[in-house]
């Protein structure tokens, strides 16, 4: 052989201390990391979740803001033209709104 006799009865005992580091690595070093990485994806995860119920309210208060700009344009609109009750009517212009969300909420 070319290493010898001698470093071949060394080599399996340099393999089990080699073996034994890293198995010592493992389990004191990164098993523990492991679950310290697990915790702040567990958080990342629920902070994700809230950040997008956030976003998706707001979204929809955004949404039903414009409906409700859209709605008025539509009441000034008929009212301009002269389809709609007459504005000075209470009972005409709850009626009027109510026919404009009605057919906005249907052409949905």
């Amino acid at each position: 052989m070319v290493l010898g006799p001698s470093v071949n009865k060394f080599i399996p005992y340099l393999s089990l201390g080699i073996a034994s580091a890293a198995f010592a690595f493992q389990t004191t070093v990164l098993y523990p990391w492991h679950h310290e990485l697990d915790d702040a994806f567990r958080k990342l995860k629920a902070e994700q979740a809230t950040a997008l119920k956030e976003f998706h309210e707001l979204k929809l208060k955004r949404f039903e803001d414009l409906e409700k700009k859209l709605v008025g344009v539509e009441l000034r609109q008929d009212i301009s033209e002269g389809y709609g009750p007459s504005h000075t009517e209470p009972s005409g212009l709850v009626a009027c709104i109510a026919h404009s969300l009605c057919s906005v909420s249907l052409s949905d």
